[in-house]
């Protein structure tokens, strides 16, 4: 995922999780930033309502990714999308 000049990654092993609160990546793609921004703003505020030990059913059994590292992807992804509001998000999942 690519904001401005920053470019982020995630397993897609983690597509249930960013389903499940409305924010998969390859939805996201070609969104003006400050609207991806908002957006996960709002899943961070379910996913933090949410029961830790439902949030571990996301995890991936293999250990190829866990709902932790994709909340910290979120928090990334947003705060590059607060840099650059005007900017267009580019995804290739």
């Amino acid at each position: 995922m690519d904001v401005g000049d920053e470019s982020f990654n995630m397993t897609s092993n983690m597509s249930k999780f960013f389903v499940h609160y409305g924010v998969y990546p390859p939805e996201l793609d070609a969104k003006p930033a400050l609207d991806v921004a908002v957006c996960i703003e709002a899943a961070l505020q379910s996913i933090m309502a949410t029961d830790t030990d439902k949030l571990d059913t996301f995890d991936d059994p293999g250990g190829w990714g866990n709902w932790s590292a994709a909340v910290g992807f979120l928090r990334e992804i947003r705060a590059a999308c607060c840099r650059v509001p005007g900017d267009t998000v580019r995804v290739s999942w």
